[in-house]
């Protein structure tokens, strides 16, 4: 048996046929560089063999001798020889990178990556240990598993792979920064050549390994300066370093009783959890605290927080402030204006004398007021049916009426836009105070407007199914396209022409045009949809089988003037979908654009308009899918492209 001259643990294997009982095997050399003997596994023995550091190879030999009571003992002996240090084979001249990691903190490291070849295309990236061996496992196993993530990732971006690996592969030197590492972590760092097909064109080159640091709190500090009003608090926060990054929240002092700083930061960050994210901020920060009890003592806290390591990083500041009490209801009057006024919308401005007060609001037709009587009490009744109409699609789902009470009022100025009204129709903006149970504590404010007449466009965009696919069909032909087995997926091609500058598409269930009118349909297919089609690309929806379904299309102009609604009604049957692999065109077109198709609502002069940030009001309508925004393709100002979100 040769070995290295580096030296190592070795085995020698045997068999021993029809053993005793009480049989042994035992080894033993003359040289002193072979050491260690192990038997803890039958049939085999490891043993120690020294670094030889000589110019001259050593040899010996190991004999293995197999006692037992039975009979003469058995020996075997196995030539051992160690090659000398001269007779490595010479080193490599060069790797095929060289790869630097300093700068190294608890959360951060600096790695420049150097390629041998400046023209080769690669692709240089950092792990932790751990995750690679569970991700990786094996280098065998590295080109497979870049191929998985390099074609998930060019499926969420809608780009073909080839377009893809084009993107994001770099050239010559690369120093990257990165963060959000996990402190006192072994991390990896490994670079690999690759054309655009993902093909290996030099070793998986391991570059380093090292530990981040231990991590320790820093000094950033806080001044915050607070304005409180009774339901509201404007804050001005200013850290002690520019550069650093830190959340600000409110919380009421009686939450904080008996809780330790660490205990209060924890608490926020469990339960705001991965969507702490949202509030990281840096520099001097100016926010306006909403939602805030009139007359009770609240901290306005601000803590430094690395998200990427989803981590706090310093001691925790806690302003005091109380906010005020809140003013009489019954005295509170309105300032409300309806201006840009179109045949189809109107945006309209509340402006309360008292921005401490609870208020309700909305658009109502004149018409339909006078027929509730036209009054105080009239508006309330109309007003608890609004009410009440969302109540009922929540009860069953734990909220109480105070709950959806909520949803409705605000305090303050609020602007909204009044959407899919009738043109040429007379209409009241109200406001009243209420109370938590949505009873008016004042007498109602009325503005009238007149929404203007129609004016016919030109704009025209249909919205025109070519071919549609079969789920089960698509997700067996590429699994990243799973989750629509059972039903059909249907691509929405647009035609617009040159007047169209934007448009809207829905999906309704059944011949809704027949069923009830297209004027009814138009104001739906306005009130449910999503404008920003024109930059969409295609939309996919995933309907069912031998359903007839109507998709309505709504164009408008740079003028704002809508043209007149496409309307077609498509069966789909399993007879006649297109081939799976079809698919990629549409996918790759706006693949997180999806949805079901909307139930038509008859639009009722009652439903007028959407509140922000509030449960929808309107429309009975499906939510369209969205599998949320990616970070563009591209270098950032540090020459990387979307380096640690992929791994």
């Amino acid at each position: 048996m040769t070995v290295p001259c580096s030296g190592g643990i070795f085995s020698v294997a045997y068999e021993i046929v029809n053993p005793s009982e009480n049989g042994d095997v035992l080894a033993h050399t003359e040289a002193d560089w072979i050491t260690d003997f192990d038997y803890s596994v039958f049939g085999e023995v490891k043993f120690l063999v020294e670094e030889n550091i000589g110019k001259d190879k050593r040899e010996s030999v190991i004999f293995l001798e197999y006692e037992y009571s039975e009979g003469e003992s058995l020996e075997f002996g196995v030539k051992i020889v160690q090659e000398a240090a001269g007779d490595l084979p010479p080193e490599p001249d060069d790797d095929p990178f060289t790869i630097e990691v300093y700068e190294i903190g608890a959360t951060s490291a600096k790695v420049k990556t150097t390629p041998l070849d400046m023209e080769l295309t690669y692709t240089s990236q950092l792990m932790t240990k751990a995750d690679f061996e569970y991700q990786v496992g094996d280098v065998d196993n590295a080109q497979q598993w870049l191929r998985e993530t390099f074609e998930y990732m060019a499926y969420s971006y809608g780009m073909t792979f080839y377009d893809f690996m084009r993107a994001f592969l770099i050239s010559g030197v690369e120093d990257y920064p990165y963060t959000g590492l996990l402190p006192e972590t072994e991390h990896i760092v490994f670079a690999v050549g690759l054309d655009y097909e993902c093909n290996f064109t030099t070793e998986f080159y391991i570059g380093a390994n090292f530990f981040t640091a231990e991590f320790t709190l820093t000094d950033l500090s806080f001044t915050m300066d607070v304005v409180p009003e009774a339901r509201t608090a404007f804050v001005v926060t200013t850290p002690s370093d520019m550069t650093a990054n830190y959340v600000v929240f409110p919380i009421m002092q009686s939450d904080c009783a008996g809780l330790s700083d660490e205990d209060i930061i924890q608490s926020i960050i469990d339960a705001y959890s991965m969507f702490i994210e949202v509030y990281v901020v840096y520099g001097i920060n100016e926010r306006n605290f909403t939602g805030l009890e009139p007359d009770t003592d609240y901290y306005a806290l601000a803590f430094g927080f690395e998200p990427s390591a989803f981590m706090y990083t310093s001691n925790l500041h806690k302003e005091p402030f109380t906010t005020l009490n809140t003013g009489d209801p019954t005295k509170v009057t309105f300032d409300i204006s309806a201006d840009r006024i179109s045949a189809y919308f109107a945006d309209i401005t509340v402006k309360p004398s008292d921005a401490s007060v609870f208020y309700l609001y909305n658009v109502i037709q004149k018409s339909l007021y006078e027929s509730y009587g036209g009054d105080k009490d009239a508006l309330q009744r109309y007003s608890d049916e609004l009410i009440d109409e969302l109540y009922q699609d929540y009860v069953g789902y734990g909220y109480t009426w105070e709950e959806i009470v909520e949803q409705f009022y605000v305090a303050g100025e609020t602007t909204f836009t009044a959407e899919c009204l009738v043109p040429e129709t007379e209409y009241y903006v109200w406001a009243a105070t209420c109370d938590e149970q949505g009873v008016f504590l004042s007498e109602p404010a009325l503005v009238p407007f007149v929404t203007e007449q129609h004016v016919p466009s030109d704009a025209y965009v249909p919205g025109i199914v070519d071919e549609y696919f079969d789920g089960y069909e698509i997700a067996e032909y590429n699994p990243l396209y799973g989750g629509y087995q059972g039903m059909v997926v249907v691509p929405i091609v647009y035609e617009p022409n040159d007047s169209a500058v934007d448009w809207c598409v829905s999906v309704f269930q059944g011949d809704v045009v027949a069923m009830y009118g297209e004027d009814d349909v138009f104001l739906s297919t306005l009130e449910s949809s999503q404008w920003g089609q024109n930059i969409v690309g295609i939309p996919t929806f995933a309907l069912m089988y031998d359903q007839p379904y109507t998709v309505t299309t709504i164009a408008v102009d740079e003028d704002g003037n809508y043209g007149e609604m496409y309307h077609q009604v498509y069966t789909m049957t399993k007879d006649g979908v297109a081939p799976p692999e079809n698919v990629d065109y549409y996918f790759n077109q706006f693949m997180p654009y999806s949805g079901y198709p909307e139930e038509l609502k008859r639009v009722m002069p009652k439903i007028m308009c959407h509140k922000e940030d509030k449960p929808d009001c309107v429309a009975d309508t499906a939510e369209s899918l969205d599998m949320g925004e990616l970070p563009p393709i591209g270098k950032d100002s540090s020459g990387k492209i979307i380096k640690a979100d992929l791994f």
